[in-house]
């Protein structure tokens, strides 16, 4: 106590000293245990994360023994942790990986991170597609300690991808197997994407065409009404043409192109029509021939009652000038009975002559009309309605298709003068046995216009130019002998002619002319 005493203000200085200390320590210690819990609640909140994530989450040494798995992990592989726990991770990865696989522990053994996709393989011996994320944890020291992977099943999604690209191949094929072209452009003419029938087109256009289509399938559409397909007609290489049908639908950009902005695109489809049209025009041209036909029928029947009243006004007249003299003999001689018989004859014939005016009363057919023929039209008639003898090279055309010419008679009248001169010129080919030449040309001239046939035939004899345009007249057995008078009639109806001349060729030429203001 005396020493304590003695020394009592330094020791009431320690024991202060001592107290402050004894604070310190228990502040330091509750602080210590306030992290404790924090850790601890933190590690909770980790462990909790851990277990109910949905993905799969391994923690693995450096050489990849498997330190830790999730209950996601076990659920995926058909492993428990108690299984796995010291394995080494690559005994979960599939055949298919390894290339990848390698190409990871090259990334992450450098301490960096890898994201990729893995086959994982279960106890179950089934493979799951999986997307991995690797991160590399490492020692202030710079050492590794330990590596997390993170594996997200996209199985469901690499299958619905299989799908997805399965059906988008499939579309694929048949939108190219259609024998339509499908196109898809945007409103100012940007070809965009097009199938394998579209890149044939623009192959058979030829080089530097798909602007000029593009232009064109878009003035097409934009001149049509809504839900009304165009038509669109093309000149591919070789100089053949084709006829196409134009349908059109707007789609919104942004279901081809990713973020693209709100704006429509145009879905063409083209599709051939060629044989269509050129069938519908071969029968629009046989109808046009039927009636030109007709229109010949009731021509020749007007043309035999003119020639039946041609052939028997002569001897009409003949009777007549007898019927005079033998009244004038008969008033000399008084024969009374004789005269009131010859009157009864005169007034028989008279009546006869009042019944045959009134037959030839009967009005020829009016064929003048507004319409007018090119010969383009005439010379697709002749491919059609002479198609074996065109073909074989017998019927040759003369004709400039970019500048047609123009004939100022309705197409029927002008299929029927053209049908009469070709008929006549293949009989005379078959009844002379040569090679077999029919040229039809369709030109101008100063004036009007001309239609020229002629042939290698047998030709026509001079002694018999004057008489062919004659009612009734021919050289042919079984020929009414009007087709030519016919011709000749409608040909002076429109103030043209006809001439007949030797042809090169050996045979008939016959050339007629037609003036353009014909009417």
């Amino acid at each position: 106590l005396k020493h304590w005493e003695s020394h009592s203000t330094s020791s009431e200085d320690v024991k202060d000293r001592l107290l402050d200390f004894l604070d310190l320590v228990e502040q330091e210690n509750t602080r210590l245990l306030q992290r404790c819990e924090a850790i601890s609640a933190e590690q909770q909140q980790i462990e909790m994360a851990l277990c109910n994530t949905r993905d799969a989450i391994v923690i693995t040494t450096p050489d990849g023994t498997i330190r830790l798995v999730n209950p996601a992990f076990e659920k995926l592989t058909g492993y428990w942790g108690n299984e796995i726990i010291g394995e080494n991770h690559d005994r979960f990865w599939g055949y298919r990986s390894l290339p990848s696989v390698g190409a990871m522990k090259s990334v992450i053994y450098k301490g960096n991170d890898w994201q990729g996709e893995l086959v994982l393989v279960s106890k179950a011996r089934q493979e799951f597609d999986v997307e991995v994320s690797v991160v590399a944890n490492i020692h202030h020291t710079g050492e590794i300690t330990h590596f997390v992977y993170t594996l997200h099943d996209i199985t469901g999604r690499k299958k619905l991808e299989k799908d997805l690209n399965r059906q988008t191949q499939f579309l694929e094929k048949v939108i190219n197997l259609n024998p339509s072209a499908i196109i898809i452009l945007d409103d100012s003419g940007d070809w965009l994407l097009d199938n394998l029938a579209a890149k044939t087109l623009l192959s058979d256009l030829g080089r530097d065409s798909m602007g000029d289509l593009s232009t064109r399938i878009l003035e097409t559409i934009q001149s049509q009404k809504r839900d009304e397909a165009g038509v669109l007609q093309l000149s591919l290489s070789g100089g053949r043409k084709m006829t196409y049908m134009v349908f059109s639908e707007e789609i919104p950009a942004r279901y081809l192109i990713s973020g693209a902005e709100e704006k429509n695109l145009y879905l063409i489809t083209l599709s051939d029509i060629t044989a269509n049209e050129q069938q519908n025009r071969e029968i629009l041209i046989r109808q046009k021939s039927l009636l030109a036909s007709r229109i010949e029928k009731n021509m020749i029947q007007g043309e035999f009652i003119r020639g039946f009243i041609y052939h028997l006004q002569k001897p009409i007249n003949i009777s007549k000038a007898v019927i005079s003299r033998v009244l004038k003999a008969a008033e000399q001689r008084q024969f009374d009975q004789l005269q009131q018989s010859v009157s009864l004859l005169n007034v028989e014939l008279e009546y006869l002559e009042k019944v045959i005016a009134k037959f030839g009363a009967i009005p020829k057919p009016d064929v003048a009309d507004a319409e007018t023929t090119e010969s383009n039209e005439l010379a697709d008639a002749i491919k059609i309605l002479y198609r074996e003898s065109y073909d074989s090279s017998i019927i040759q055309l003369s004709n400039d298709f970019e500048s047609p010419v123009v004939y100022p008679f309705p197409y029927e009248i002008m299929q029927l003068m053209l049908k009469i001169l070709i008929d006549n010129a293949l009989e005379s080919v078959e009844s002379s046995g040569s090679k077999g030449i029919i040229r039809v040309e369709f030109s101008k001239n100063q004036g009007g216009v001309l239609l020229i046939v002629e042939d290698d035939g047998i030709g026509i004899s001079k002694s018999e130019w004057y008489r062919i345009f004659e009612p009734f007249y021919t050289t042919k057995k079984d020929h009414s002998g009007l087709s030519l008078t016919i011709l000749h009639q409608l040909l002076n109806n429109a103030n043209g002619n006809i001439e007949l001349m030797e042809s090169d060729l050996g045979g008939a030429k016959l050339c007629l002319f037609l003036p353009t203001d014909a009417k």
